[in-house]
């Protein structure tokens, strides 16, 4: 290297810019004979991390062995790659023999030290033997002791700057730690590193709720590579459902044509009739490719496979509308069943119409679907109003053979005269009630066939008999049936507004956290000025409401109060008194905000609620 070019670069090192600065570091270490340590030094105080450990690299390279108190320091610092640095650095110049500076560091009391003095062997290991790495992390994982965890976590950290195969196998132990912070850590370092080896322990880790994101991260990071693995994990109908359902993300996530083959492929499975499993996998499948075509237009997925999912599916939502239709008939007795087969029957229009975004322009296709979905616990959509426009827009848009599939399941009119052409095609008949209640008590689908037996336990409690067929209770398995008790508390969560966003499915998780209560009258609920630690839902009485600012008012059967408790560490601003012998739910706040952290179709129902009451209000405003 010339004069005039290391003076350019040493310029270079005064600059702003870091990454011109780290390139300028990484071009002197080649430069040989030139007296540069004066200039590079400033930088081991660079704000930059990166510049931080460049700056004592190239120390070290260019045998400057004057910085061995500056870079001492640096021994402790918090970011792995410059303590990296200067632990081999302090070894090679430090005033004692590099392996006993070595080991002092083995032995530091700061895990992180030693976790860097693991690292350093493992890159320079034309120093000190790599054998000596291998054992120090073996003693590190083999202690699976709580207080051992920052240790380990420390060394699954520096794992990122180890690129040394002999050592995958301690890697991968550190992906299956029982601690989810040192597993974390360790697949933050796989994902650096993404050796094949470590996918299967991946796959395992992304079924995991603590390590799911973490995961999904280093797995998609192996791009092409691990699609065959993924491919094999989704088609396998015996494999965890649940990791099933977080396969089709990673996929989309590695934007590789490969992915939307094998995406592509699984869309060719038939959705299994009334086995909700399945229709959940398939939903995720089709939204990964919804999301692949529109980051990658270029991607084609075969139109004659799209169709005939499009026909699945139509098969499929045309089944949901008929055992809708005979279940209204049953009144009172089948509320809650005729909300879950509602919401079946919307996460399988929603499916419809994704399927028909791979074959049309997504925009024109997601804009005739909001009108024409339902609203909630079949409520009429928010956008109703367009409905005629949007049955137009498909009228116009598909094509003669998906017309016939998709119109006759979604324009209005008496569902026989509307379904009958499909039926004949595909030799299915009209589902009469008890025929109905049969089938969806023996469907796959545990909450469907729940809903289903607390149904058929209030027809047989009625003065009048129930619909010929219908199936006896003790046609229900033992094992399959439900707890009664909390479906009726989803049925009293249902009526409360402040649920009326969040799947019945969900409100089973809130209600199973709910305690029952009794209130006689003039018994006080909570105080004004007292702290907020719990909301209420009203199941039968009245409770009420008064405050030193708020005007008087009254919570009857289903109303929600106290509800500001799950959002804010506020003291109450009302006093809540019964009026009569009343009972209610009660959900505690960290309770509630758990739920919350680990369901989050709860959360998403919740801002939905909140977001269309919030869009209501603004329509009334603009009204007046």
């Amino acid at each position: 290297m010339d004069a005039s070019t290391v003076r350019v670069l040493l310029g270079a090192l005064g600059t702003e810019d870091e990454d011109r600065v780290t390139y300028a570091l990484d071009l002197l270490r080649l430069a040989k004979g030139v007296d540069m340590g004066a200039a590079v030094r400033p930088l081991l105080a660079h704000p930059s991390r990166d510049v931080r450990a460049a700056a004592v690299r190239t120390l070290a390279d260019i045998g400057d062995a004057g910085a061995v108190e500056e870079v001492g320091k640096l021994v402790e610092s918090d970011e792995t790659e410059v303590q990296l640095e200067a632990v081999y650095y302090v070894c090679r110049y430090g005033p004692e023999a590099p392996e006993e500076q070595m080991r002092e560091f083995w032995y530091h009391a700061d895990p992180k030290v030693r976790a860097a003095a693991i690292a350093c062997v493992v890159r320079h290991g034309n120093h000190i033997e790599i054998g000596m790495a291998h054992e120090g992390i073996r003693q590190i994982i083999d202690d699976k002791s709580p207080e051992n965890a920052g240790v380990r976590h420390a060394v699954a950290k520096a794992f990122s700057s180890m690129d040394s195969p002999a050592l995958t196998s301690l890697l991968d132990e550190l992906v299956r730690d029982a601690d989810a912070w040192v597993a974390r850590q360790a697949i933050e370092s796989a994902a650096h590193l993404t050796p094949p080896s470590l996918i299967p322990s991946l796959e395992v880790r992304l079924g995991d709720v603590d390590t799911e994101l973490a995961a999904r991260r280093a797995l998609a990071a192996y791009g092409a590579e691990v699609v065959p693995s993924l491919r094999e994990s989704l088609l396998d109908d015996d494999g965890d459902d649940l990791l099933r359902r977080r396969i089709p993300r990673v996929l989309f996530m590695t934007g590789t044509d490969e992915a939307a083959a094998v995406l592509a492929e699984a869309l060719g499975a038939r959705p299994s009739d009334l086995c909700h499993g399945p229709q959940a996998l398939r939903y995720h499948v089709i939204k990964a490719l919804n999301r692949l075509r529109r980051d990658r237009p270029d991607i084609a997925v075969h139109p004659a496979s799209v169709h005939a999912a499009v026909e699945a599916e139509a098969r499929l939502q045309a089944r949901w509308l008929d055992y809708g239709a005979a279940v209204a008939s049953l009144g009172e007795p089948a509320l809650l069943l005729a909300a879950v087969l509602h919401e079946r029957k919307e996460q399988s229009l929603e499916r419809l119409f994704r399927l028909l975004a791979l074959l049309y322009p997504s925009r024109e296709i997601y804009n005739a679907h909001a009108p024409i979905r339902g609203g909630r616990r079949d409520a009429p959509s928010p956008h109703a109003g367009l409905r005629p426009n949007a049955l137009e827009l498909l009228d116009n848009l598909l094509d003669a053979a998906l017309k016939r599939l998709v119109m006759p399941l979604v324009e209005d009119g008496p569902i026989d005269d509307r379904l009958g052409p499909l039926r004949g095609a595909w030799r299915l008949t009209a589902v009469t009630p008890g025929a109905g209640l049969q089938d969806l008590l023996d469907a796959e689908d545990t909450w469907m066939s729940g809903a289903t037996y607390q149904a058929i336990a209030k027809l047989r409690q009625r003065a009048e008999p129930p619909p010929n067929g219908t199936p006896a209770l003790s046609d229900a398995p033992t094992e399959r049936r439900p707890d009664l008790n909390l479906l009726e508390k989803v049925e009293f969560l249902m009526r409360a507004e402040l649920f009326a966003g969040i799947d019945t499915e969900q409100l089973g998780q809130v209600a199973a956290a709910a305690t029952e209560i009794q209130f006689e009258a003039d018994d006080v609920v909570f105080a004004e000025h007292e702290h907020a630690d719990s909301v209420y839902v009203v199941v039968t009485g009245e409770v009420r409401l008064s405050g030193e600012r708020i005007p008087e008012d009254h919570a009857r059967e289903g109303d929600v109060f106290g509800m500001l408790a799950l959002f804010t560490d506020e003291a109450r601003l009302l006093t809540a008194v019964a009026t009569q012998t009343t009972h209610a739910l009660q959900l505690e706040r960290e309770v509630f905000l758990d739920l919350l952290a680990d369901h989050a179709e709860i959360t998403r129902g919740m801002l939905k609620n909140l977001t269309e009451k919030i869009q209501t209000l603004s329509a009334e405003l603009h009204s007046r």
